[in-house]
């Protein structure tokens, strides 16, 4: 037995030996001891520890290697962006008379309720565009500073708040030098845009 368990040593210190033929030679080991005086065999039991150690050493080292060299697990979240523009109200036409062409403009008070969500810590902008005759530009009010529109499109940036915000937009419409009494459709459009698009 003495001889067998030390044969077993130097095979298991070289490389020729492997694991499961060491756990196979224990479980045999175990049988032979089954039954004898216990005290008489110190030895063998001795050597069945320190067997133990010899695979259950490097498993634990490899172990802590692997702990050690592992990826941190990360998560990120991205939250999309998300915007809505509702007209609440909004007059559908404009009314000229000779009162309106001698002063040369025609005040539309709340003519615009709009209501906006923007969850953009940019903030966002509204877009006003379409003005044409007989309307050669347009003040806007309402939005924190009075607002210019000619005939080019024009942007007004409105900040982020949390939730939806409310908006009730007063105009003077100013007449170009040819213009009639009557009734016109609305001149403006208003759309909400992204401040950095994506």
């Amino acid at each position: 037995m003495k001889a067998q368990i030390i044969k077993i040593f130097r095979r298991s210190g070289s490389s020729g030996r492997s694991k499961s033929d060491l756990v196979a030679w224990i479980r045999d080991l175990w049988t032979q001891l089954k039954g004898r005086n216990l005290y008489g065999n110190v030895f063998c039991i001795l050597s069945l520890l320190l067997l133990l150690a010899v695979i259950g050493i490097p498993l634990y080292l490899n172990y802590r290697s692997d702990k050690q060299t592992a990826a941190p697990l990360r998560v990120s979240v991205s939250v999309l962006r998300r915007q809505n523009l509702e007209i609440l109200f909004q007059v559908s036409t404009v009314t000229v008379d000779d009162k309106d062409l001698n002063r040369g403009y025609v005040d539309m008070i709340s003519a615009t309720r709009l209501s906006i969500y923007n969850n953009d810590k940019n903030g966002c902008l509204l877009h006003f565009s379409g003005l044409g005759p007989p309307f050669e530009k347009a003040l806007v009010s309402g939005l924190g500073s009075e607002v210019q529109v000619g005939a080019a499109d024009a942007f007004v940036h409105q900040e982020y708040k949390k939730g939806t915000l409310t908006r009730t937009l007063n105009y003077k419409l100013y007449l170009s030098d040819d213009a009639r009494p009557g009734t016109y459709p609305w001149p403006l459009k208003i759309a909400l845009d992204e401040v950095f698009p994506e």
